[in-house]
Formats: structure tokens, C-alpha cells, sequence
């Protein structure tokens, strides 16, 4: 049973829904495909953002690459 426990808390901590409830969220573009980079993105695509108690829709303002990446 101690076994199963630590296999089932393991399985939680691992688990999407788990990283959300630590203040992390999941992007999507408009079209559904997971955003993974900001180049994915331009100034005015919309997006959704899932949290974990629901989804923001939302459009980007602006673009911010990290220094030494360009678009």
C-alpha cells in the first residue's frame, strides 16, 4: 500500500494539471496548436491561455525575444 502511495503521489506531482496549480498556464494559438516559443507569436495573434480553474482568451501586445535571439 506505501508503494502505491508514493507511486500515485509521484503521479500527481507530475501530472499537467499539477504544474497549472503551481501558477504555470498552457498556451494555445487561435488555431489550437501549442504555443512552445514567442516565435510563434506576433504582435495582435490571439491565443488562449489555460489556467487551472479555466482559459483566458487573449492577444499579444508586444513580442519580447530573450537577448541574443532574434525573430
Amino acid at each position: 500500500r506505501l508503494i502505491l502511495e508514493g507511486i500515485a503521489g509521484r503521479l500527481h506531482a507530475l501530472s499537467p494539471l499539477a504544474t497549472l496549480g503551481r501558477g504555470y498556464a498552457v498556451l494555445t494559438a487561435a488555431d489550437g496548436t501549442p504555443v512552445t516559443s514567442v516565435l510563434a507569436l506576433a504582435p495582435g495573434d490571439r491565443f488562449v491561455a489555460r489556467l487551472h480553474d479555466g482559459r483566458v482568451a487573449a492577444r499579444a501586445e508586444s513580442i519580447e525575444s530573450p537577448p541574443g535571439e532574434d525573430r
